[in-house]
């Protein structure tokens, strides 16, 4: 059987110039390309140490709970709170779709692993871990 090198989820994003902000200057991405053609949707792709998310610019589901997330596993999750922290990542002021989830430091969870959450101007909800030992 192949092994999985990487997956690179494809999202959509009500506001595509947005979004690329968002990820850009809140969670520290940098843009890969961005395509815009006559006749098809504008698409990005963002990427940092490697990894890259791609979004598509489009309606949302109707439903924010079936909207889905995005899975972060980095090497220390509470140097990753502080930096996003440092990028205005939790700022109050910044458009979100769910007001209840709202900044909180890293945890550790019972099942194994210590992690925080954050929301997208999409309404995506993004949770940043780290396997506990």
């Amino acid at each position: 059987m192949t092994t999985i090198k990487q997956i690179n989820p494809i999202l959509m994003a009500l506001d595509l110039d947005m979004t690329i902000a968002f990820y850009r200057d809140r969670l520290g991405f940098e843009v890969e390309f961005v395509y815009r053609e006559s006749g098809i949707n504008p698409y990005a792709s963002l990427v940092r140490n490697g990894c890259s998310i791609k979004f598509r610019q489009g309606s949302l589901p109707t439903d924010p709970s079936s909207y889905g997330g995005i899975s972060i596993e980095v090497e220390d999750v509470d140097e990753m709170y502080f930096e996003l922290q440092e990028r205005g990542a939790f700022d109050e002021n910044y458009p979100r779709e769910f007001s209840c989830i709202r900044e909180h430091p890293p945890e550790d969870k019972e099942y194994g692993v210590k992690d925080m959450f954050l929301v997208d101007p999409n309404g995506y909800v993004i949770t940043y871990l780290t396997p506990l030992p």
